[in-house]
């Protein structure tokens, strides 16, 4: 089983059978947000759960709270919690790291959900189940998903999905932020909040009986009104599966061109701020004039009118379409966004971009309510919420854009000496000159080579790759422990690419694939039967190397055959983006159906089979080869 079939996995009775594998192995973190089961949630899929350590039955457990942490196996923590019960907490260590784990429930007496790792919020918590795999030796996160178990078609949302689609609009120079919004409260409830929890109102129960005074909304809107601002407008997939509400028009609530529409916005405007998420964003409850946008844009028009920014809603409900995927990734890469504007998307997770907290609001005294049930916000918490979103941009400096320096001091602690340490703060200074003197601003793509020797194969992966950036900085591995001498390699690279503009020949150093950073590169053979630490190679470009060049996409080509460097990719997928770096494989090239490598071309040279080496080789690299074959040497 591979990491990359349990990421991609979107079938929720599918993904419980491949997390088997990874169960046995790592340590697996669950924890419910407002119910653990649904209808279509099956005696089958327990018994899945089961087999990967859970011990409590969540079979008809609708509403209930459930955590769980469970590692190789073993259980470490389980609860689950029914009506009045405590919430299932968990706070202790996992290995070397903290683990904090909080699962919710509507019968339990909090509403926040969370899955913590070093304090660091690493779920995407949603509505069902949320599962976390982790490896507590290197700390990584191997997959974070959160099923839908309410839905009929349960559907999925993946931490990584979201990061990298976030991420991918901010290398556009779109500035893109999360925010976690207010939850109820777990105690010192006022009047109008004992009453939400002790009859437990919902919307549903609000759709009921609108004209129940008692009810927050009431202090807003007639019956009538209340019925308006709360009923769930129908929605439907655009041509690219963007989700769009069907235009409305009404007393309280607009939809216009697939979207609420935002009250107080400016006739004519510089850039735009979308904001993306659940009902929440969307504003249930509210008339367009009291949405949390709405509140936004009136702030923006008051204190600083010469941004000249208009707000967009792009909320949505969970309910009304049938759909296996998250739509948030699917909104956001559809959003009309431009360099300049702003994406605000509401999730608690730890994404590497900006985040926009609100700690502790609910607690705060004031003389109106924040919620009408125990999940939606009163006209006036959206006006608290407005004002802190507001307060979150311009403390970030968001609304007003800085350029960001690079640092030409490591950023982090590699376990070098002092000489090392200076060796490559030198090596990111000549990166940095070189990058102002020689390479433009727009999309900057690497490859990492070894070219051991240069083959067909390379400069396919080179072509693809350009397609995919405007410049392109190839770097040849320069530790020399191949069969062909680094001088001798890199050479070669740049014989071989002499006619492809836009790319630059740079050598690696001792800080990419080297002996220092990487040293089972060099002994592949012996190494494919075994796991390797390939982080910290990564981490030093990604934190180090990259950022001195701008790079903001790395290439490599699938490997089929060696574990090691297929392992290497692994790591790659995993932690670059989480340093705003895309990575990219692509799949190797082929002559007559057979796959290029430089493995291959060096077994045919042992036999000198020149006829075969042509068909995988540019002209450079074959000429070469003859030469080194007749004499050992490069004599050239």
């Amino acid at each position: 089983m591979r990491l990359e079939e349990l990421n991609q996995e979107t079938n929720f009775a599918k993904y419980l059978k491949a997390l088997k594998y990874f169960a046995e192995r790592y340590s697996v973190i669950i924890a419910s947000h407002d119910t653990p089961w649904g209808e279509a949630f099956s005696q089958e899929m327990t018994l899945a759960l089961k087999r990967i350590g859970v011990k409590k039955d969540l079979y008809l457990k609708f509403r209930y709270a459930y955590a769980a942490i469970i590692d190789s196996g073993r259980v470490i923590y389980e609860k689950l919690s029914g009506k009045g019960d405590e919430a299932p907490f968990y706070r202790g260590l996992l290995g070397a790291h903290k683990i904090e784990v909080a699962g919710s429930g509507y019968y339990v007496k909090t509403y926040d959900s969370h899955i913590l790792i070093d304090d660091c919020n690493y779920s995407m918590i949603g509505r069902g189940l949320t599962f976390l795999v982790f490896d507590k030796i290197t700390g990584f996160i191997l997959d974070s998903v959160s099923f839908d178990t309410y839905s009929p078609t349960f559907p999925c949302t993946r931490f990584k999905d979201r990061r990298d689609a976030m991420l991918s609009l901010r290398d556009k120079g779109i500035t893109v932020v999360t925010c976690s919004l207010v939850h109820f409260p777990p105690e010192n409830l006022n009047a109008n909040e004992k009453f939400i929890i002790e009859n437990e109102i919902g919307r549903l129960h609000l759709l009921n009986d609108p004209g129940n005074k008692r009810f927050a909304l009431r202090n807003y809107y007639s019956a009538d009104g209340v019925l308006e601002v709360l009923n769930t407008p129908d929605a439907y997939h655009d041509v690219n599966g963007m989700r769009r509400l069907k235009d409305i028009k009404g007393k309280y609530v607009n939809i216009v061109g697939g979207h609420r529409i935002t009250s107080y916005q400016p006739r004519l405007h510089k850039h735009t701020i979308f904001v993306v998420g659940d009902c929440q964003i969307y504003g249930v409850g509210s008339d367009d004039s009291r949405t949390i946008q709405s509140y936004m844009q009136k702030i923006l028009n008051q204190r600083f009118p010469e941004l000249g920014y208009v707000v967009q809603n792009y909320g949505f409900f969970l309910s009304g379409l049938e759909n296996s995927l998250d739509e948030i990734p699917i909104i956001i890469k559809n959003l009309p966004a431009v360099p300049g504007d702003i994406i605000i998307v509401k999730s608690d997770a730890a994404i590497d971009i900006s985040h926009i907290s609100m700690p502790d609001v609910e607690n705060q005294p004031r003389d109106y309510e924040l919620y009408f049930d125990n999940f939606h916000y009163t006209p006036d918490g959206n006006c608290l919420i407005a004002e802190k979103l507001i307060d979150g941009l311009v403390e970030q400096g968001l609304l007003f854009p800085k350029q960001q320096n690079i640092s030409l001091t490591s950023t982090g602690n590699y376990g070098f000496d002092q000489g090392v340490s200076n060796e490559l703060n030198e090596y990111k200074r000549i990166l940095c000159e070189y990058y102002s003197e020689r390479f433009p601003e727009p999309v900057i793509g690497s490859i990492v080579m070894n070219c051991n020797p240069f083959t067909l194969g390379h400069r396919y992966l080179i072509e693809q790759a350009l397609k995919q950036c405007d410049f392109l900085i190839i770097f040849v591995v320069q530790e020399d422990k191949s069969i062909f001498p680094f001088e001798d390699r890199l050479k070669l690279v740049d014989e071989c690419t002499a006619d492809i503009s836009n790319i630059e020949v740079i050598p690696s150093g001792n800080f990419i694939i080297s002996s220092l950073t990487f040293s089972e590169y060099f002994n592949k053979t012996k190494m494919q039967d075994r796991i390797v630490d390939t982080s910290l190679d990564v981490t030093l470009f990604a934190s180090e190397i990259a950022p001195c060049l701008h790079i903001k996409k790395r290439f490599a080509g699938e490997e089929p055959n060696d574990s090691v460097t297929r392992q290497y990719n692994e790591t790659m997928s995993i932690i670059l983006p989480e340093y705003g770096i895309e990575f990219i494989e692509i799949p190797r090239a082929k002559v007559n159906g057979e796959t290029i490598s430089a493995s291959n071309v060096r077994m045919l040279l042992e036999n000198r089979n020149f006829d075969k080496i042509k068909q995988f080789v540019p002209d450079p690299t074959y000429n070469y080869l003859i030469n080194y074959s007749s004499h050992g040497v490069n004599n050239q």
